[in-house]
């Protein structure tokens, strides 16, 4: 995520980025991490259907997942429509086709650590533990979308987009990717 692309205030950063990991966890049921010495330096979130359902979060972190998108809707105002509409979109037309198991919603390898196969890692236990699953996840340009074409997923779907984040335009392409495990 390069959340500096679209805000530049270090403490809006801050406080979105936590709101973006807490809502992700919240959704999920696999968490997936990789340490080194103690240290994180991978995680990857998935949300697979018919996977164990985790507990619901802390009180405080569903509050503040809450409170910062109604927020978010106030401050960014339709921003982030055009995001999700694309994705929409472009999931509606792919599952018409495929049956689809679940979705990557999260995955972030330490900066330091890159090139070391850490993410590679975290997509092989997905994949051991969702053997056979159709799966799927959305990113944008902005982001390292070459990675997922390394591991093997597909683009199976795209759509340019124009975001106003903040009284800025944003152009980004909205990219779906999906694999069978």
């Amino acid at each position: 995520m390069h959340f500096e692309r679209y805000l530049s205030n270090r403490v809006l950063r801050y406080l979105y980025a936590r709101y973006f990991l807490l809502d992700e966890l919240l959704n999920a049921t696999d968490v997936i991490a990789a340490y080194e010495d103690d240290k994180l330096k991978g995680l990857l979130m998935a949300r697979i259907e018919g996977s164990e359902e985790r507990s619901s979060g802390a009180i405080a972190s569903r509050l503040y997942v809450r409170l910062f998108s109604l927020l978010q809707g106030i401050i960014a105002g339709q921003g982030t429509d055009a995001y999700e509409m694309a994705n929409k979109e472009m999931l509606k037309e792919y599952s018409s086709k495929y049956l689809l198991a679940g979705e990557v919603i999260f995955l972030a390898v330490d900066p330091t650590s890159h090139g070391q196969g850490i993410g590679g890692m975290l997509i092989e236990e997905l994949s051991r533990r969702h053997k056979g699953q159709r799966i799927y996840l959305f990113t944008d340009s902005g982001c390292s979308y070459g990675f997922y074409e390394h591991m093997g997923f597909v683009r199976v779907g795209e759509r340019d987009i124009m975001m106003n984040i903040l009284s800025k335009d944003v152009p980004l392409k909205c990219l779906l990717y999906s694999k069978e495990l």
